[in-house]
């Protein structure tokens, strides 16, 4: 398979995708517009997502899935009614984290709470820089 532009996509992507058929939504101008859509493959790295009809995106926005979860990406190509997106990588543990086990007590719980605020701290920064492309 290849992408609109004539290259391949299992080449450029960072993380192999499996086929899905999930519902999800595109969330875009600070969560005012969301549109349907339906993941059609996914990796920790990015998507193809498809709508109804063609639509005219902002180069970045959130992919809302089923459970509430939601993610920031970038548009990376579009065809018709299908897209790829690449995820602005906000869900990954921070690369300086300590690595504690459990049972090392309030250590472990003031690691584990500073790597929920890094995660949170990088979620903001994420809608910051969505919220100034729109």
């Amino acid at each position: 398979m290849t992408t609109p532009d004539g290259s391949n996509p299992e080449q450029r992507r960072g993380a192999p995708r499996r086929r899905v058929l999930m519902s999800a939504q595109i969330v875009y101008h600070q969560g005012k517009i969301a549109v349907d859509c339906v993941i059609r493959n996914i990796s920790e790295t990015g998507a193809q997502l498809a709508t109804e009809r063609p639509l005219e995106l902002p180069p970045s926005f959130w992919v809302r899935f089923q459970d509430g979860d939601k993610r920031p990406a970038e548009l990376v190509w579009t065809k018709a009614n299908l897209m790829g997106v690449r995820f602005i990588d906000v869900q990954q543990p921070a690369p300086n984290a300590p690595q504690i086990q459990a049972g090392h007590g309030v250590k472990a719980a003031l690691v584990a709470r500073i790597v929920e605020i890094e995660r949170q701290l990088a979620e903001l920064r994420a809608e910051i820089t969505i919220s100034l492309r729109d």
